[in-house]
């Protein structure tokens, strides 16, 4: 692949700097650069201070297009590089390893230019303190844009001659990130009219032709569509249902899904779901797994089922390590170019498929000469069962038959192609969505592979990335790094807590009253809910607490839900006390910009009414105890917990004690602000009491 024109043919030949020797694919995806790089830590800020230079910071992660792009263009350029080595300490950040860093200077980004995205290109004093920034420049002026190199020389004018100004905007982004230690106080008693005004919010934004929200890009609302189950659970209404599905089916129909491989790309550039910013996040499947596994349960669509089984399967076959945990990212790009390996072209697709087998599929999946997205075709469903079996006179069930056959030729031959590479590093946080998503997604579907698969990965964590005590964030080349942040220990809570609900091993619900016990201890603000950072967390210029949503739920929001669940299945009171704590602390932005915290709009519905709590007493050998586990799989159920006990006795809690199957037959026991109903036997009669 040309490099810019400066930089050497072949930038692996260069000697390697420091980041070479660090774990995170992204920053090793520098080590041949020809800056002199170093990682954020102590070295880089005493050499700062040291010399009395500025810091160039710059933010990424390893999926990251444009990242890859001002590494090409500027990073790898030797003109720029001597300048930044001469005059910058320059550190490169992992987003995905420190999403403190990255929160940070974020909203300073934001302060200062209106704007954030990655790569985030930040300009500190030797104290840490943003004073400019932005995110990807390119290396010359082009449409408006400042080239980076003649920004760094107006970085560098400044810091020399007018020192003064850059101290002083210095100090007043600082003064803006210190009120992010602080919430406003709530403007009056909790209520419903957050939930409400969301709900009106996704109605009014709803896309009518394409399904999701908003126009262009579009990323997957997954949280709006828990929201939505929710409401239609409220108030069972059709308009809403229909949100839902058109907006799941768009999704599933579009090429921001795998047609062949299964899995979500991350978002669509354009408002039909078409063309999709190619790389495949894990937190993606953990929370569409979510999604869709939910909406299947309240609506037994076969497509949702459909798409549960095959981004399962992409995550068991290409994103899970040999120890059981999931990778973080696929890239864009292969061969240089992004989406290389998903698309095709008509020739090809003939080439590979017998006649009939090629038009069935050409005309189901928008195949044609001319292409959909620049003159290679993104794979997307374009025609129905129904059409197709029409137009070919097949049978419906042919159809789908054949289609399948082909789905699977078309995905064996891309498996020759070059992959994307792949980030192999092991996050907490996306496991924990990850483990949700798949766990119940393998329980809905009775499907035991997925749940395996999901509680070999939270056994990982618990036996690798547990150090002294404390979970770990990062877990890459052998070892656990990088203490936890507020989203790794919520996320992890609420992976364990799910994995109780789907499975009813006690184990899980054990670690998960250990790991909130600890998240308690390091995290929580007296004052309510919980910071970012642990209490013995250092190297940062304010400590951050963060609630609103953004491609994953705040660790504040995926808390409260977490600990609202332990909580009435413990019985342990201080858990539901912290929770409400957190719900009430960002009371006032969910008055305000209540469609950006929707994750805490799912908590306030599982606190909101009086609690539903569900116990299937008996063995799992027990007469009829699949058949009652068959009815609550197959009910969606959002404001109730489930346990099950085997005679309601000895050290569970208060909740579960007299909860005992009857005549030696499993029993289900539906218990509404704690009075229960009669426990039935009867699948049927359970199915009623829970409706």
């Amino acid at each position: 692949m040309d490099r810019t024109e400066g930089s050497t043919n072949d930038p692996a030949n260069r000697p390697a700097n420091r980041l070479a020797k660090e774990a995170s694919l992204y920053l090793r995806q520098h080590a041949h650069n020809p800056v002199d790089w170093y990682p954020w830590g102590p070295e880089a800020w005493e050499k700062a201070r040291t010399e009395d230079r500025p810091i160039f910071l710059s933010v990424g992660y390893s999926a990251c297009h444009w990242c890859h792009v001002m590494e090409r263009e500027s990073f790898e350029n030797e003109s720029i590089a001597a300048f930044l080595n001469e005059h910058f300490v320059s550190i490169k950040v992992d987003r995905e390893e420190r999403p403190d860093v990255d929160e940070i200077y974020m909203a300073a980004v934001q302060m200062i230019s209106q704007q954030g995205g990655w790569p985030m290109s930040v300009f500190l004093t030797p104290d840490l303190r943003p004073f400019f920034g932005g995110t990807y420049f390119p290396p010359q002026d082009v449409q408006g844009r400042p080239g980076f190199l003649r920004l760094l020389n107006g970085i560098v004018d400044a810091y020399t001659n007018r020192r003064a100004e850059i101290d002083q905007g210095a100090g007043q982004v600082a003064e803006g990130l210190a009120t992010m230690t602080g919430l406003p106080a709530a403007e009056g008693e909790r209520s419903l009219r957050p939930w409400e005004d969301a709900v009106t919010q996704l109605h009014e934004n709803f896309d009518e032709v394409n399904g999701g929200f908003g126009g262009a890009p579009k990323f997957p609302p997954s949280f709006s569509i828990q929201v939505l189950l929710r409401e239609n659970v409220r108030r069972p209404n059709e308009r809403v249902l229909e949100i839902v599905h058109r907006t799941l089916e768009g999704m599933a129909e579009g090429g921001l899904y795998d047609q062949l491989g299964g899995g979500f790309h991350r978002y669509s550039v354009d408002e039909k779901w078409l063309a999709p910013h190619f790389e495949k996040m894990l937190y993606d499947q953990g929370l569409l797994l979510l999604a869709y596994a939910e909406a299947y349960q309240a609506t037994q669509r076969p497509l949702y089922a459909q798409v549960l089984r095959e981004t399962g399967e992409y995550l068991l076959r290409d994103m899970t390590s040999p120890e059981g945990a999931f990778y973080s990212a696929e890239d864009a790009d292969s061969e240089g170019e992004e989406g290389r390996f998903y698309v095709w072209d008509l020739q090809q697709v003939r080439d590979l498929l017998p006649a009939e087998a090629a038009d069935l599929f050409t005309h189901a999946y928008d195949v044609d000469e001319v292409g959909n997205w620049e003159g290679k075709t993104i794979l997307r469903r374009v025609a129905s069962t129904a059409d197709l079996a029409r137009r070919f006179s097949l049978s419906e069930p042919d159809v789908e038959k054949a289609l399948d056959a082909s789905r699977k030729i078309l995905f064996k031959e891309r498996e020759s192609r070059v992959r994307p590479a792949r980030d192999e590093k092991v996050l907490v946080a996306w496991n924990g969505l990850a483990i949700r998503g798949l766990a119940r997604a393998g329980y809905v579907l009775n499907e035991p592979r997925f749940v395996e698969a999901a509680a070999r990965a939270a056994q990982f964590i618990a036996n690798s990335m547990i150090v002294d005590g404390r979970l770990q964030r990062v877990f890459a080349d052998g070892k656990a790094a990088f203490p936890a942040y507020l989203e790794d220990a919520a996320s992890y809570l609420a992976a364990l807590v799910e994995l109780y609900e789907v499975t009813f091993e006690k184990k899980w619900l054990d670690l998960a009253t250990e790991q909130a016990d600890a998240m308690s201890n390091h995290f929580a603000d007296p004052a309510g809910g919980f910071f970012h950072t642990a209490d013995d967390h250092d190297g940062l210029v304010v400590r951050v607490k963060v609630g609103q949503d953004g491609s994953t739920p705040s660790g504040n929001s995926s808390a409260a839900e977490a600990l609202l669940r332990l909580g009435r299945l413990t019985g342990r009171e201080d858990f539901l006390q912290a929770a409400r704590g957190a719900m009430a602390s960002y009371q006032s932005y969910l008055e305000k910009v209540p469609a950006g915290l929707q994750q805490m709009l799912i908590a306030l519905d599982l606190d909101w009414d009086p609690p539903l709590d569900v116990v299937l007493a008996g063995a799992p050998e027990a007469e009829g105890f699949d058949e009652l586990r068959g009815v609550l799989r197959s009910s969606f159920l959002p404001q109730a917990v489930f346990a099950q006990t085997n005679d309601g006795a000895g050290d569970e809690p208060n909740w579960l004690q007299g909860k005992r199957p009857v005549d030696g037959k499993a029993a289900l026991y539906v218990c509404r602000d704690h009075a229960c109903q009669a426990p039935t036997t009867e699948p049927e009669e359970a199915r009623a009491q829970l409706q």
